[in-house]
């Protein structure tokens, strides 16, 4: 198990002040990690994605979005705000 629920290495949920995630293995990899927290854009959403690619977090991020939030389509205008939110650690 990764992480709260079995979340993949990608996915992960901010639990307790620490976040789950891939951000580890793309750092023992040597990259940077890429992350996103829902809770910039989205109100009280303590979702936290992380992916070795933005390409990664903004696919899981999708999924997310769809699941908790259901926006079931990522528009431009959508996928300009996650990617605008997308951070490098």
């Amino acid at each position: 198990m990764y992480g709260p629920r079995g979340a993949s290495p990608q996915v992960a949920e901010f639990r307790g002040g620490r976040a789950w995630g891939g951000s580890q293995r793309a750092r023992k990899e040597g990259g940077m990690a890429k992350v996103l927290r829902c809770g910039e854009f989205m109100v009280k959403c303590p979702y936290v994605v992380h992916g070795a690619t933005e390409e990664e977090v903004l696919r899981e991020a999708a999924k997310h979005l769809a699941e908790v939030h259901h926006i079931k389509e990522l528009t431009p205008g959508i996928a300009a705000t996650v990617k605008r939110n997308i951070r490098t650690e």
